[in-house]
């Protein structure tokens, strides 16, 4: 009878501390920001932040941006943001790129970009190109973890699989023009219900020309069946340039680990890496840009936002 009674109180005790111990090994890891440094700065560059949108900054080389946050760049101008999943974006002059989300899983050991073929964690980027031209290369998404990387632009939004892509969208007057082109990978377009979506292969490319835009600057129509085409040589041989220098200015890049509880640590260039951002030669059109920085204050060099958490669901 003692031993029954002793089992039982032990097989009591188990089942009451079972529940915490199996929640606490199966508890999803929340996400917290990412971080996004400007290895390569040219010209004039701001960063305006949704929540303070008459109090633009300038953004200097090593300075460091974050989701929530709206980058503008000037005539002549560009930036080459580096992410710390690994994703590289040299965003050319006139255009108007939005930070709206970057969450990613914490990851315990030193990033080197330069070693990266697929992101360290799982993570959710999205970006809106509001206007001009950007050119990135992304590491190979852990889709099958949720992670998700997307640019939305006013014609739809792609959804990459792990890429180099170049996408472009210029309104100008009553008409817009955009093109999508694939350096490597596949990128899924969605056109958001008024065009079938498309599957843009490996050296292919869509490219859209005069669509109809209504006073507010809105996209009127999309033609119903857009298919994408092949690439010219002529600008495919552009393209490749282009991706190496987005290479060779991530290689740069060491982020440290990150943690939910700690402070992230500054990241920095590494000794004897470049810092090229060249753009591949074309330049977006039809937007403003010079905007007088002369009385902005600086964006700091590698300051890292708050962070915060999420339950890891990719919603704000």
């Amino acid at each position: 009878m003692h031993q029954i009674l002793h089992f039982r109180f032990w097989l009591v005790a188990l089942l009451l501390w079972a529940p915490g111990w199996l929640s606490a090994q199966t508890a999803p890891v929340s996400k917290v920001v990412g971080r996004i440094i400007a290895v390569k700065v040219v010209g004039t560059v701001t960063v305006t932040d949704v929540r303070d949108p008459m109090r633009p900054r300038k953004l200097v080389e090593n300075g460091e941006v974050t989701e929530g946050q709206i980058i503008i760049t000037g005539d002549d101008s560009r930036v080459l943001l580096v992410f710390s999943n690994g994703a590289t974006v040299n965003l050319a002059a006139r255009s108007t790129l939005s930070i709206d989300e970057f969450l990613q899983d914490p990851f315990a050991q030193p990033v080197k970009v330069s070693e990266l073929v697929e992101e360290p964690t799982t993570s959710i980027t999205k970006l809106n190109l509001i206007r001009g031209e950007l050119m990135s290369n992304v590491k190979h998404l852990r889709r099958e973890k949720g992670s998700v990387f997307s640019v939305q632009t006013p014609v739809g939004a792609a959804g990459i699989r792990g890429t180099t892509f170049q996408v472009l969208y210029r309104p100008l007057g009553s008409v817009a023009s955009y093109a999508l082109r694939m350096v490597e990978g596949k990128i899924a377009l969605d056109f958001g219900g008024r065009s079938r979506g498309v599957e843009v292969q490996k050296d292919q490319q869509v490219v859209l020309d005069a669509i109809p835009l209504d006073a507010a600057g809105r996209i009127i129509s999309l033609p119903t069946n857009i298919v994408p085409s092949d690439i010219p040589a002529s600008i495919k041989a552009s393209l490749a340039a282009a991706q190496q220098q987005l290479l060779d200015a991530a290689a740069a890049m060491k982020f440290p680990a990150m943690t939910q509880t700690a402070e992230p640590q500054q990241a920095y260039p590494q000794s004897g890496g470049t810092a090229d951002g060249s753009n591949s030669g074309s330049t977006a059109s039809g937007s403003t840009g010079g905007t007088d920085t002369s009385s902005l204050s600086p964006v700091p060099p590698a300051v890292p936002p708050a962070t915060r958490t999420t339950p890891g669901d990719g919603n704000p």
